[in-house]
C-alpha cells in the first residue's frame, strides 16, 4: 500500500509538470491575443484624439477668438503681459496654431485683466496671468485673440470670415494638418511605449523559460527517484518471498521433529538455521524498511520544491497577463 502511494505520487508529479507546461503556453497565446486587441484599441483612441484636436482647433467663439486646449507639459509660448512675443517650436502652442502677435484673453474660463493701464496695476495683472498659468489644470483651455491687420492709414482692417469654399477648404487643411503634427506626437509616444513593452515582455519570457527548464529539472529528478523506487521494491518483494518460504519451512519442520531424537536435532538444528536465515532476511528487510523511508523523505523534498516551482509559476502568470494583454499584436 505504501509503495503504491508513493507511485501514484510520482505519477502526479509526473502529470502536474506537464498540465503546467501546456498552460503556460496556452496562456501566453491568450496574452498575445489581449495584447493585439490592446493595440488596436490604442489606435482607435489614436484616431479619436486626432477627431477631438481637429475640433478643439476648428472651434471658435467668434471670429477673432478661438479656444485651444493645453495638455501636461510646457505651453510652449512667452508673453509678453498677455501679447505672444514668442513661440517655442515644435511645442503645443505651434502644433495649436499659436502665433506671434495673438493675445491672451482667457485663461481657463477667467477673463485677463487689461495689462496696458501702466503702474502698479499693471504689474498686478501680470502676477496674476502667470498664477493662472501655473495653477491651470491640465487639460486646460486658453482663450486667444487674433491680431488686427491696419491699412496704410493706421486704421485697423476688418476680416470678415472666410465664406468661400476655397477660404474653408484652406481652413480645414490647416486645422488637419495642425491634428496630424499632435497626432504625430502622439503615436511616437505610443510606439516608445510599445518598445518599453516589448523589453518587459522579453524579460518575461526568458523568466518563464527559466520557470519552464526548473520543472523540466525536477520531473527529471522524480523520474529517477521513481525508477530507484522500483528497484527497491522488487528487492523487497524478493526478500519478503524468501522470509514466506523460510517460514514455511520452518513450520513443515516443526511437523516432523517428533519422529526421532535425530530426526529432531536435525530438525533443530535446521530450525535454528532457518530462524538465523530469517533474522537475516528480517535485518535486510529493516534495512529496505529504512532506505525507503529516506526515499520518502527525498521524494516529499522533492514535491515541496516542485510546489514552490508551481508557486513561482502563478506568480510569473499573474506578472505576465497585464504585459502580453498590450503586447500580442506588436510581434
Amino acid at each position: 500500500l505504501v509503495f503504491s502511494c508513493f507511485f501514484y505520487h510520482g505519477f502526479l508529479v509526473g502529470r502536474n509538470s506537464h498540465a503546467m507546461e501546456t498552460w503556460i503556453k496556452s496562456k501566453a497565446d491568450q496574452f498575445a491575443q489581449a495584447a493585439h486587441q490592446q493595440v488596436n484599441a490604442v489606435h482607435q483612441s489614436a484616431s479619436r484624439l486626432a477627431e477631438d484636436v481637429l475640433q478643439k482647433v476648428t472651434h471658435r467663439e467668434d471670429d477673432d477668438r478661438r479656444d485651444l486646449e493645453f495638455r501636461d507639459g510646457p505651453l510652449g509660448f512667452t508673453l509678453e503681459g498677455n501679447l505672444v512675443v514668442a513661440v517655442q517650436p515644435n511645442s503645443q502652442a505651434e502644433r495649436l496654431g499659436v502665433a506671434i502677435g495673438d493675445r491672451l484673453v482667457r485663461v481657463d474660463g477667467y477673463e485677463v485683466p487689461d495689462v496696458e493701464s501702466g503702474g502698479f496695476e499693471e504689474q498686478r495683472a501680470r502676477a496674476l496671468i502667470t498664477k493662472w498659468l501655473k495653477d491651470m489644470p491640465r487639460p486646460g483651455v486658453l482663450t486667444f485673440e487674433l491680431p488686427e491687420e491696419f491699412s496704410d492709414e493706421g486704421e485697423p482692417v476688418e476680416q470678415d470670415a472666410p465664406t468661400s469654399p476655397e477660404a474653408q477648404d484652406e481652413a480645414s487643411a490647416t486645422a488637419k494638418s495642425t491634428a496630424v503634427q499632435v497626432l504625430q506626437g502622439e503615436l511616437q509616444r505610443i510606439q516608445e511605449e510599445r518598445r518599453k513593452l516589448s523589453l518587459e515582455l522579453q524579460e518575461s519570457q526568458e523568466q518563464r523559460g527559466a520557470l519552464t527548464a526548473q520543472l523540466e529539472q525536477v520531473k527529471q529528478k522524480s523520474d529517477q527517484q521513481l525508477r530507484r523506487s522500483a528497484d527497491l521494491e522488487e528487492q523487497l518483494q524478493v526478500l519478503r518471498s524468501q522470509h514466506k518460504e523460510l517460514k514455511e519451512l520452518h513450520q513443515a519442520l516443526g511437523s516432523k521433529e517428533e519422529a526421532s531424537q535425530a530426526a529432531a536435532q536435525a530438525s533443530a538444528a535446521r530450525v535454528e538455521t532457518t530462524q538465523v536465515a530469517a533474522q537475516a532476511a528480517e535485518s535486510r528487510a529493516a534495512a529496505a524498511e529504512q532506505e525507503l523511508s529516506l526515499l520518502r523523505q527525498e521524494l516529499k523534498t522533492a514535491l515541496a520544491t516542485l510546489a514552490e516551482t508551481e508557486a513561482a509559476a502563478t506568480a510569473t502568470r499573474m506578472q505576465l497577463e497585464p504585459l502580453e494583454k498590450e503586447m500580442r499584436g506588436f510581434g
